[in-house]
């Protein structure tokens, strides 16, 4: 008897990590199903011969925003360079003198 309680011990403990394992394994194939759902979506991956007009438009809103946006960032970090103080050397540089 003690036997017969001690393999349906160990019977229900591998049973119950058998069940971790199936619902670690649907977890991970649902996470990786939605990855790939989600890779698969995304606008600049879609080849332009394949996108109808709609999508045409919102690629070329979407590409003009990205470029106005780069546009900022370069005309600030022109400006921040431009006001920074310039120095003017006299002689060699261990006598600076910024004006």
């Amino acid at each position: 008897m003690v036997r017969t309680n001690k393999l349906v011990q160990h019977y229900n403990e591998v049973h119950s990590q058998m069940d971790a394992i199936k619902r670690k394994k649907k977890v991970l194939v649902s996470a990786q199903q939605t990855s790939e759902t989600n890779n698969t979506n995304h606008w600049w991956k879609t080849p332009i011969h394949q996108c109808n007009p709609r999508e045409l438009d919102e690629l070329y809103s979407r590409i003009s925003e990205l470029a106005h946006l780069f546009h900022i960032a370069w005309c600030k970090k022109i400006a921040n360079a431009s006001s920074m103080p310039t120095s003017t050397y006299f002689g060699n540089d261990h006598h600076r003198r910024e004006f």
